[in-house]
C-alpha cells in the first residue's frame, strides 16, 4: 500500500494487518489523505490494478452542545435570540436550527450566523424579529402554548447531536396606554389656548368661578347688614 504526499515514506504498523487490509492505530488528522492499494497478478501476465480512496480523520468535540436563549417566554411583539455552542472539532461542526421540527432558514427577519474555525469552538446564533415568518407561525394557532427550539450539530456523516429548549408563548394582547397618561389631552388644551398645558387649568378656572360667586354672596351680606344699621 504506497502512501503519497508528506507521508510517502511512512510505513504503517503491521499489527492486525494482512494481505488485504491494514489497520492503523493512534491516527491523527495529519494522516487524512488519499490511500492507495495495488494488486498484481502472478507470472506470466503480471497484470496490475491500482485503486485509491480518500480517508478523513475526524476529531470530535469532547462535550455536548450548549443552547442558550434570551427569553423563556415570548410575546407576539418580542424579539427572540438563541446561541448554540459546540467545542473544538476537525473539521468544524455544522449547526442547523429547527422550530417544532421545521428548519429555520436565513431571511432579513430571521438572522442566522455561524462562526467556525479549526481548533476553536463553533458558534451559531439565531435571531428572529416580530414580523418573521417563524414568530408569526408560533401564534397562528390558539392551542399551542409553547414551541421547541432545537440546534442540530453534525460533522460529516459520523457525528450528530441535538439540543433543544421549550419556549412558552404569551398570548396576552399588547398593553395600551391612555392618551391622558401621555399628556396628549393637555397638549390639545394647549393648542386651544390653555396657557399651562395641564389638566389643572380647568380646575383653576372652576375655582375662580367659585371665588367670584363667594365674593358676590359676601357683598350681599355686607349690604344687608349696613341697611339694618
Amino acid at each position: 500500500m504506497p502512501f503519497h504526499g508528506q507521508y510517502a515514506n511512512w510505513q504503517p504498523p503491521l499489527t492486525n494487518s494482512d494481505a488485504t487490509s491494514v489497520t492503523l492505530k493512534g491516527v491523527t488528522r495529519e494522516l487524512s489523505g488519499t490511500y492507495q492499494c495495488e494488486v498484481s497478478e502472478d507470472a506470466p501476465l503480471f497484470h496490475t490494478e491500482i485503486r485509491s480512496a480518500h480517508m478523513q480523520v475526524i476529531e470530535l468535540p469532547k462535550g455536548d452542545p450548549v443552547l442558550q436563549v434570551d427569553k423563556k417566554v415570548i410575546g407576539i411583539n418580542d424579539n427572540f435570540k438563541a446561541v448554540c455552542t459546540v467545542g473544538p472539532s476537525y473539521p468544524p461542526a455544522n449547526i442547523t436550527w429547527t422550530v417544532n421540527g421545521r428548519e429555520i432558514h436565513k431571511t432579513p427577519l430571521q438572522r442566522i450566523t455561524l462562526d467556525a474555525f479549526d481548533g476553536s469552538n463553533t458558534y451559531s446564533s439565531l435571531e428572529m424579529f416580530p414580523n418573521s415568518q417563524a414568530l408569526q407561525s408560533f401564534f397562528a394557532t390558539n392551542y399551542q402554548h409553547s414551541v421547541k427550539v432545537q440546534c442540530g450539530v453534525s460533522i460529516l456523516h459520523v457525528f450528530h447531536k441535538n439540543v433543544e429548549v421549550r419556549i412558552g408563548l404569551n398570548r396576552a394582547p399588547p398593553t395600551t396606554i391612555s392618551p391622558n397618561l401621555l399628556g396628549l389631552e393637555g397638549s390639545k388644551r394647549y393648542a386651544n389656548g390653555d396657557p399651562d398645558n395641564s389638566a389643572l387649568t380647568g380646575a383653576s378656572q372652576r375655582c375662580c368661578i367659585c371665588c367670584e360667586a363667594l365674593g358676590a354672596i359676601s357683598l350681599a351680606i355686607f349690604t344687608l347688614t349696613v341697611a339694618q344699621l
